[in-house]
C-alpha cells in the first residue's frame, strides 16, 4: 500500500476545491488507492477560463515578448 496522495484544482493562485473526488488505484492492486483528486465540473471550468482570459499584473506572456524581439531585430545583410 502506497501514501494517499491528495490533489486540488489551482485555479487563479488559489486552491480550489470540489464536491466530488474521484480516486486513482494502483494497476497492479486495485484495493489500493494511490490519489484522490478533484473531479471538476462547469463552475470549475468557467472560473479557470475566466482566470486565464484576464489580464496579468506581470505582463505579456514570454511567447508574445519573444515574438516582438525576433521580429524587431532582424539581421541586416
Amino acid at each position: 500500500m502506497s501514501d494517499t496522495l491528495e490533489l486540488s484544482h489551482w485555479i487563479n493562485g488559489e486552491k480550489v476545491s470540489t464536491d466530488r473526488p474521484s480516486e486513482s488505484l494502483n494497476p497492479s492492486d486495485t484495493r489500493d488507492v494511490v490519489a484522490r483528486v478533484p473531479d471538476g465540473g462547469d463552475a470549475e471550468v468557467n472560473a479557470a477560463v475566466d482566470a486565464a482570459r484576464a489580464p496579468s499584473a506581470a505582463g505579456p506572456t514570454p511567447r508574445p515578448r519573444c515574438a516582438r524581439t525576433c521580429w524587431t531585430r532582424r539581421p541586416t545583410s
